[in-house]
């Protein structure tokens, strides 16, 4: 770099400009109230939903990232606080109905879902069909002693940058 003073002396300088990547991801969980027996319960917050008993509903996973070289994706969605019973245990894909190919895995062990997103996701908006157990007209921060929380995690990892950054956003739902 050369600057010249407002007195016309001209001086140089070398430096060196390190660019780091941000991760910058968002995620939204909600449920579909669409649904006949699903109804938003605004009067308890925003992301407050009641579900008939006895039926079974849609929770909704809108994740993504602002990023637009293609430097950063989405890697991994974890729930917490599903309540036993709600979906069993072990492989749980087929319980997805937004059909976009980008889950690689998804399987639940105990009250948590790990999903594992395939190579090269940068948003991703899936439905999730869980059934609340019979005869429970319980919450789910009855149940399990917390409301139900989606945390995405994405890596931003430019080619010619050798440095990268993990970061992890979080939402819940009553």
């Amino acid at each position: 770099l050369t600057a010249t003073s407002n007195e016309g002396v001209p001086a140089s300088e070398s430096f060196t400009i390190d660019i780091t990547p941000v991760a910058e991801p968002v995620i939204t969980l909600s449920v579909d109230d669409t649904a006949a027996n699903v109804t938003r319960d605004t009067a308890a917050g925003p992301d407050s939903f009641s579900v008939k008993e006895d039926t079974s509903a849609l929770l909704t996973i809108d994740a993504s990232t602002p990023d637009t070289d293609g430097s950063e994706q989405l890697t991994q969605i974890v729930l917490e606080n599903l309540p036993a019973g709600w979906l069993p245990n072990g492989d749980v894909t087929g319980f997805f109905e937004g059909a976009s190919g980008k889950i690689a895995t998804a399987v639940k062990a105990g009250t948590t879902v790990t999903i594992t997103l395939t190579p090269g996701v940068t948003d991703i908006l899936e439905l999730l069909r869980v059934s609340p157990s019979r005869n429970d007209d319980r919450d789910v921060a009855t149940i399990v002693g917390a409301d139900l929380v989606a945390t995405v995690t994405a890596v931003d990892s430019a080619p010619d940058i050798p440095a990268s950054d993990t970061a992890v956003a979080v939402d819940d739902t009553d």
